[in-house]
């Protein structure tokens, strides 16, 4: 009962949304792992995506911090791109102002210096 209302609730179950996060300047990839382990429920999934710059820091993430293999008990996805973060958001940018585009963003977090 909440708020006095005992009538029956309907059994279907709620749709699952899927959160679309973007993280620039993916680093050693420490809180895109975290994002990636913790942005699921029951109700929700989540696509992380990872942008870093430099090939380094990419490949150090890979060999050092487990960026190539993303928590597997997770049912989000985590992909980890080398660009710019600049351009990384003009490729998903709609062409035009009244365009449309699967690739909204609901979360940014930016986590880059330059």
């Amino acid at each position: 009962i909440v708020n006095g209302d005992d009538s029956p609730k309907s059994s279907s179950r709620p749709t699952t949304t899927n959160t679309n996060c973007l993280l620039i300047g993916a680093g050693g990839c420490s809180l895109a792992l975290t994002l990636a382990a913790n942005l699921v429920d029951d109700h929700q999934a989540a696509t992380l995506t990872a942008v870093e710059s430099c090939a380094e820091v990419i490949q150090a993430a890979n060999l050092w911090f487990g960026a190539a293999e993303p928590n597997k008990s997770s049912s989000s996805k985590f992909n980890l791109v080398h660009n710019t973060g600049e351009s990384y958001l003009q490729s998903i940018a709609p062409p035009n102002p009244h365009g449309s585009n699967d690739q909204s963003i609901d979360v940014l977090i930016i986590d880059a210096e330059d």
